[in-house]
């Protein structure tokens, strides 16, 4: 099913689970995104923070698509983090870092493979807010005072499409 389709026929908040490839073997995979879909979860996101092999990568995404019937969305940590296989792409621009790799950078280097598969891209702002004293791995947002304290990081996506918004919490 589109994503469009689902924001047409909810016209709510959808729920994305977010999978990295490395953190199961295929089995668990399996099972973990089996009871995602028994649960309600709209699509599945793969990706994450972490460096992976493509043939993992790819494998998790066929893998997924096999197990269930949910749209698969890439969430690539880098341009190097695409698969074919996937239904979409988050085409990220992460707005509060000094790097411009996360700006445009991998952007523009992913481009290519968004021309010449059939992945459809999702445009996305991400905004990470980070009150750990250390900076986050991607892109070592700006280091404000506001950004250096507390226990936790979290992520936000808000989408192009306007009613697609994403939270993820992570306790460090």
């Amino acid at each position: 099913m589109s994503i469009s389709k689902l924001i047409k026929e909810k016209k709510d908040v959808l729920h994305f689970s977010l999978i990295d490839p490395d953190r199961q073997t295929q089995q668990e995979l399996e099972r973990r995104v089996t009871t995602c879909q028994e649960y309600g979860t709209d699509a599945l996101m793969v990706g994450g923070s972490s460096t992976f092999s493509q043939e993992l990568l790819d494998k998790s995404v066929q893998t997924i698509k096999t197990a269930v019937n949910l749209p698969v969305i890439l969430f690539p940590s880098s341009a190097a983090a695409l698969s074919e296989y996937a239904d979409y792409i988050f085409f990220m621009s992460l707005l509060n870092t000094d790097d411009p790799r996360f700006l445009i950078k991998e952007q523009v280097l992913a481009a290519p493979f968004i021309e010449k598969t059939s992945v459809h891209p999702i445009s996305m702002a991400y905004i990470v807010i980070s009150m750990s004293r250390q900076p986050t791995a991607i892109g070592e947002e700006s280091k404000s005072e506001y950004h250096r304290t507390g226990r936790h990081k979290e992520g936000f996506g808000l989408c192009s499409h306007g009613s697609i918004f994403w939270h993820e919490l992570c306790l460090s």
